[in-house]
């Protein structure tokens, strides 16, 4: 069975994405270096913002 366990979205600005998803989902930042953030919208799904070039 097929299971969805994370959604990766490709930002132009790393920071501004990373405040406005943990503010519209009320979560967390879990994982971040200075193109990359991960935070939980679940126990078993995450989201995953990374910055494109």
């Amino acid at each position: 069975m097929l299971t969805i366990n994370s959604f990766v979205l490709y930002v132009e600005n790393i920071h501004v994405s990373q405040t406005f998803y943990s503010r519209l989902f009320d979560c967390e930042v879990t994982l971040l270096s200075p193109t990359f953030a991960s935070m939980p919208l679940s126990h078993s799904v995450k989201l995953t913002l990374k910055q494109s070039d």
